[in-house]
């Protein structure tokens, strides 16, 4: 028997990197806006987040020097118009500490509360 003087050869392979290429830019056109919405609700959530967390942070350092007035003025014999210093106050607690919102305290006299110069960071 005589073989065919053509064979046929197979079609060439086609590269499907078009589709990849396609399916890649929808992903990114439907993913950036969805990931920008997101941040957009998330971005003043964190915010609104560190402002509270730092208030309560001053609230309570506030309270701490409150209670150090008091125990120093006991202890000492003090009345409600005496201002006690920051050295008077060591023994009574570790430090003065600082505001989170850099805030600057004032310690006042024994009747009155400390004040935290940041609007809102108050007893």
């Amino acid at each position: 028997m005589q073989q065919p003087a053509f064979v046929a050869s197979p079609p060439p392979k086609r590269s499907n990197a078009w589709i990849v290429i396609l399916v890649v830019a929808i992903g990114l056109v439907v993913m950036v806006p969805i990931l920008g919405l997101l941040a957009a609700i998330a971005i003043p959530n964190f915010v609104k987040a560190r402002h509270s967390s730092q208030r309560a942070a001053c609230v309570a350092n506030l309270k701490t020097i409150d209670s150090a007035k008091a125990s120093w003025a006991l202890e000492n014999k003090k009345t409600a118009e005496d201002i006690p210093t920051v050295a008077d106050l060591s023994n009574y607690m570790r430090a003065i500490g600082v505001c989170p919102a850099n805030g600057s305290y004032t310690i006042g006299t024994v009747g009155e509360k400390p004040t935290c110069t940041i609007s809102g960071h108050e007893l």
